[in-house]
């Protein structure tokens, strides 16, 4: 049995009241409940929107319990100690991609050594190209 309450001004603005056409996952069904009310402009619906919500958000405050804090947190953590554990995770997480992704610094220099290390570079004719070229690629 679904049960409505109302004061006797309300139920005599009652237009309709039928059940839900649409489940939400309960095991009892809504009740969509339409009064019939007079309104002059938009305005005067959103005042009346704006009351009705203030109204349902006052009685649930005074009524519905607060959830308490689960023991199992810790109350010496705070929003500067998150801020600071995101920022390490992130730099932690940026350096061990750069080292499993071959992105060494030192492997990058010691191979830039060996390109400009060579006495000297041949073209495609199979002579040398000379000092010029090691500059370039020493300087490279």
């Amino acid at each position: 049995i679904d049960l409505i309450l109302a004061t006797p001004g309300p139920a005599s603005d009652l237009a309709k009241c039928p059940i839900w056409e649409h489940e939400h996952g309960s095991n009892h069904r809504a009740i969509r409940t339409n009064f019939w009310i007079d309104t002059d402009t938009q305005a005067n619906v959103d005042e009346m929107a704006g009351c009705l919500s203030k109204l349902v958000n006052t009685v649930s405050e005074a009524h519905c319990p607060r959830a308490k804090p689960s023991p199992c947190t810790n109350r010496w953590w705070n929003e500067s100690l998150t801020a600071l554990r995101k920022s390490y995770t992130y730099w932690r997480n940026r350096a061990s991609a750069m080292l499993q992704g071959g992105d060494d610094i030192e492997l990058r220099n010691k191979q830039r050594g060996r390109e400009g290390s060579s006495t000297g570079r041949f073209d495609d004719t199979g002579s040398s190209t000379g000092m010029s070229s090691l500059a370039t690629a020493t300087i490279c």
